[in-house]
């Protein structure tokens, strides 16, 4: 699907969606009408695919090249790639309409020099040429890659754009560190979109870097919601408060909007109850479901993800849970956990509790997770045979929870669909890895 270029770079060939065919079928005489008045009016083109293009809401995971293949394995066309999520991100760019704004918080921006995987740098010039703000903050570690410079260049013309680094990286009076809020880093992936193709208040919270190669030997995923204001206003606000640059060691806060719960970090701990993740397991109780999980008794199962394990309140909870009954499955790197951690986990003081903790070290050859979740079915804050997922990019460890910049979403699955994508994509990981111990 080929289209006139967007800007005086030319060479732009619009992304297609896997609806393509149906759009360029439906859209076609409004895409040829929008395309003329813009030239007529010497502005650039909207972009060929989002004359009516439609975000899909949801959830979207890479596959590690190392997981192809591998017997048993689930995918779906949302889960099929290593550059799954690379491919997400820029095809939601492509689509953003003139006059929307695009805002990225992010640990890195990488250099894209020599690879064919999808590239969000010229994605961005191009939505820069078309009217789209963009406004990006990184780590003040994050290396000044060639891609980076060229952002940085690109923005000095377009006014009210912005690549910069958090902490002393482009403010000395924030203090030591390296975030924008937190004293350590900004671990943030988070990709706000005002409006892509006909959808409005797109969030994209991630738990990947965006590179080249990093999804191609790292399990991670992102959670795409459209049209929640209260949700996207909120994310906004982290945002432009991380823009500041100025240190808050207890930013703390939330934001609900429906089955959505944001938490944004850092948060000062004075007591156990302070860890975010601790109060969440606060709610679980093990029995009362009926159908949900349809093994085990229905006895509440809880399925964790992440790229390291070091904070031992949670693994203290996740024992004392496991020997009320609940059951528990946890993905982790097995060099990334903490020995106290492990204490609580192997459970050697309870052998009933110990059966419940099942930990599978994901650390395969090259091939890792690095997707921060955590999926509870069954009984949660009173309610019976519930899916919900949190989803976001703090690990488990304490610097995620007060001293960097970081946010966590919260999605109730009501039909149960998204959660199961989610339960699939968990599975997958624990395929390809074996137990820790």
């Amino acid at each position: 699907m080929g289209g006139k270029p967007t800007s005086a770079r030319g060479r732009h060939r619009c992304a297609l969606t896997r609806n393509g065919d149906f759009v360029r079928r439906l859209f076609s005489a409004g895409l040829a009408f929008a395309v003329s008045i813009a030239a007529l009016v010497g502005t650039s083109p909207i972009p060929a695919t989002a004359a009516g293009y439609v975000v899909k809401a949801g959830p979207r995971f890479n596959l590690p090249l190392s997981a192809r293949g591998v017997s048993g394995i689930k995918v779906t066309s949302d889960s099929d790639s290593s550059q799954e999520l690379n491919q997400h991100l820029v095809e939601l760019i492509n689509n953003t309409t003139r006059g929307a704004q695009i805002r990225i918080s992010l640990y890195g921006w990488d250099d894209w020099a020599g690879s064919s995987a999808p590239n969000p740098t010229p994605a961005l010039q191009r939505a820069l040429d078309r009217g789209v703000t963009v406004k990006i903050l990184l780590d003040a570690g994050a290396k000044l890659s060639a891609d980076y410079t060229t952002l940085k260049n690109d923005m000095k013309v377009h006014s009210g754009s912005y690549i910069k680094r958090c902490g002393v990286g482009y403010q000395t009076t924030a203090g030591s560190g390296r975030g924008c809020l937190g004293s350590a880093v900004n671990h943030s992936k988070v990709f706000l979109f005002s409006r892509v193709g006909l959808s409005d208040y797109v969030v994209v919270q991630g738990t990947s870097h965006i590179t080249p190669t990093w999804g191609n030997g790292a399990w991670d995923a992102m959670m795409t919601v459209v049209g929640r204001k209260t949700l996207y206003d909120g994310y906004v606000k982290y945002f432009e408060d991380e823009a500041k640059n100025v240190r808050q060691p207890n930013y703390y806060r939330t934001v609900t909007d429906g089955a959505y719960k944001a938490y944004f970090f850092p948060r000062t701990v004075t007591k156990t109850s302070d860890d975010v993740m601790v109060g969440i397991l606060n709610n679980v109780k093990c029995s009362g479901n009926t159908t949900r999980p349809s093994a085990s008794g229905h006895a509440t199962k809880i399925r964790i993800a992440t790229y390291n394990f070091t904070r031992e309140k949670v693994a203290a909870k996740i024992q004392s849970l496991a020997k009320q009954g609940c059951y528990f499955d946890i993905a982790v790197n097995g060099e990334n956990m903490g020995s106290k951690v492990k204490t609580y986990l192997k459970s050697k003081d309870s052998p009933s509790a110990a059966k419940r903790i099942n930990v599978d070290n994901a650390h395969v050859g090259n091939m890792i997770v690095h997707a921060k979740y955590m999926l509870i079915e069954g009984n949660y804050d009173g309610h019976p045979n519930s899916t919900i997922m949190w989803v976001g990019s703090p690990n488990l460890t304490n610097p995620a929870l007060d001293e960097n910049d970081e946010s966590l979403l919260k999605i109730e699955s009501k039909t149960g669909v998204w959660f199961d994508q989610w339960a699939d994509n968990f599975r997958n990981i624990m395929k390809v890895s074996p137990d820790a111990w």
